[in-house]
């Protein structure tokens, strides 16, 4: 199929396609929530022939509700354990303490050095005994509530090594205590299995964060060179977007901030208002809301400013991290639930720029969806789910991508527009209406560049020519056969003149001829002999053939003056001068007496 007969679908169905797919998506998130059954315990069986064991089917969960329990108290009710009725490795936002046992089998022979691992970075805090015979015999504290530097192992994730004898009943407490949700996606593994795991999230995450750096540098230098806000606000979501997950995924506590505290634990939440604010602004400008409805624009407004405070109280102490995130989660989708029908409507009418917003939108309300489902408690803490909110993300900010593009092409096409009809109106104030010559201004604008270059071997004669008879053609034939004449004779002396010579009509039946590069004097008076003798020959009119003469006078540079202004005024001294002697004549200017009215 040739691609010459491919075309984007209507605006309208493209719209249609997309909510659809939206709509698809949200029902399968909703089955995956509804079908997430509570699973009974069993001992976690680890052994050589695995290198990594999900540690969730055989979690069971007690709740502290009242946040006072300890580890006595645990061991004395193992009855207040049961399956956890949860998603697998999502407790969800509920604020209580939580109490995980997971009973371990190690097999003989089999490797003695496991590591468990929470792979969910932001997790605050949480204390994990290993006991053996009932006993605890291990206390390794782990989460984000103390320095990276710190961690005995230096990874992105919650990790501890737990030496394991074979056939000896183990048992692993974990107590959670966290602001968020609890996300906790466990698994034991090797040592090997934990350092490729992390290389593989580390050579990801770098890829993620290189591709949002050179989308930060790209928009901040179209900003400095358009000086367009829109590429502003998209620089600000793209650095933002960036940080977040680099933070979110655990490598800014590694790389950045490894000494910091506050940061690794808060950060996240400064990034999140840093896109909401890039993201009100970048969706208000690029879909020009103000022309759509001052209301919705208005709104845009005031949700990147509420964005940017909440990002300064937050950082300042004033605002708490609940504080904060409530504020998050009841701003996060107003840009989308604005930004999605008024790019609708953007689109139906055409605009390509909406359509890109449109898509982006759709895409990244999968992620939102799956993040706030992962954040509720809702789905299990699977690597899809916990990565779906930054492909969204990527995925959004190529939409914009091409939403920078298509504006910056709208750009593009104005100004060669503008600069068209500018040239179309220069050529207008340039040339003479009738004959399409050049008339005085266009004339002197033209010529005064090439004076400059005349010299010794290089003349410029200046024609100044004026008609004889034209006045009888129009007072005999009517205006229309006189405008006529004077394009033919423009043509004629065109012809005549060559490329390289300016040809202009000065108005009524003056016409101008300049022409550079001439070797003397003999060859200017040739020149005008030959252009005497093309406007002698018959012209053809509608009524029929029709003669007229003309004088000719003229100036040559740099012997009668280096400007257009006083060769003109010469030529035109001279001319007079011929009509003066009897008309149909060529003079040359020369001085008080010209040259060729001694020579006639």
């Amino acid at each position: 199929m040739s691609h010459a007969h491919l075309q984007l679908p209507a605006p309208s169905q493209s719209v249609a396609r997309w909510s659809r797919w939206l709509a698809l998506w949200l029902l399968a998130l909703a089955l995956c929530v509804l079908a997430a059954p509570a699973r009974p315990a069993d001992a976690l069986a680890l052994s050589d022939a695995v290198q990594r064991v999900d540690a969730w089917p055989a979690v069971t969960l007690a709740t502290d509700a009242a946040r006072r329990w300890t580890l006595d108290d645990v061991l004395a009710h193992p009855d207040a354990f049961a399956a956890a009725a949860t998603p697998p490795g999502n407790l969800g936002p509920r604020p209580a303490i939580h109490w995980l046992k997971l009973p371990l089998h190690l097999a003989a022979p089999a490797a003695r050095t496991w590591w468990f691992a929470i792979d969910y970075p932001l997790l605050d805090r949480a204390d994990l005994y290993l006991l053996r015979d009932g006993q605890p015999v291990v206390h390794r504290v782990m989460g984000n509530h103390r320095p990276y530097a710190q961690r005995p192992l230096p990874t992105r994730l919650h990790a501890v090594a737990l030496e394991l004898q074979p056939g000896v009943a183990y048992e692993l407490l974990l107590r959670v205590d966290t602001a968020g949700a609890a996300i906790l996606p466990m698994s034991l593994m090797t040592l090997p299995e934990l350092m490729r795991h992390e290389s593989d999230t580390r050579l990801w995450q770098g890829l993620a964060a290189g591709f949002g750096l050179c989308l930060f540098v790209y928009a901040v230098v179209r900003a400095a060179a358009s000086r367009d806000p829109m590429f502003l606000w998209f620089a600000v979501a793209a650095a933002s977007g960036t940080l977040f997950f680099f933070t979110y995924h655990g490598l800014a506590a590694q790389y950045l901030w490894p000494h910091h505290v506050w940061l690794t634990r808060n950060a996240a939440v400064l990034w999140m208002y840093g896109i909401l604010a890039g993201g009100f602004m970048f969706t208000e400008h690029t879909l020009a809301m103000a022309k759509v409805s001052r209301v919705a624009s208005g709104v845009m407004h005031a949700g990147a400013a509420v964005s940017l405070l909440g990002a300064v109280l937050f950082a300042g102490g004033v605002a708490s991290y609940s504080a904060a995130t409530v504020l998050l989660a009841s701003i996060g989708l107003v840009p989308m639930l604005i930004g999605l029908p008024v790019a609708a409507y953007r689109a139906h009418g055409g605009d390509r720029a909406a359509r890109w917003i449109f898509l982006g939108f759709c895409l990244y309300s999968l992620g939102v969806a799956t993040m706030a489902a992962l954040n509720a408690g809702l789905v299990p803490a699977t690597r899809w789910n916990l990565h779906a909110f930054q492909a969204g993300s990527l995925l959004l900010l190529l939409c914009w991508i091409m939403v920078m593009s298509v504006r910056a092409e709208e750009v593009r096409h104005a100004a060669d527009r503008a600069r068209i009809e500018q040239e179309r109106l220069t050529l207008i104030a340039r040339t003479d209406a009738l004959t399409g010559l050049l008339n005085r201004r266009g004339l002197h604008e033209a010529l005064e560049p090439r004076l400059a270059r005349a010299g010794a071997g290089r003349l410029a004669a200046v024609y100044l020519i004026d008609l004889d008879g034209f006045k009888a053609v129009n007072d005999s034939h009517g205006h229309d056969a006189g405008d006529e004449l004077l394009r033919q004779i423009g043509q004629r002396l065109c012809a005549l003149a060559g490329q390289d010579a300016l040809v202009a009509r000065l108005g009524g039946d003056e016409f101008v001829v300049a022409s550079s590069w001439l070797a003397d004097e003999t060859e200017a008076t040739a020149l005008a002999e030959r252009l005497q003798v093309a406007v002698a020959e018959p012209f053809t009119l509608p009524h029929g053939p029709c003669s007229v003469g003309m004088t000719l006078g003229y100036a040559l540079a740099p012997r009668h003056g280096t400007d257009a202004t006083t060769l003109l005024k010469r030529a035109d001294t001279a001319m007079y001068a011929g009509k003066q002697a009897g008309r149909g004549r060529s003079r040359a200017y020369g001085g008080a007496q010209p040259m060729a009215a001694r020579n006639a």
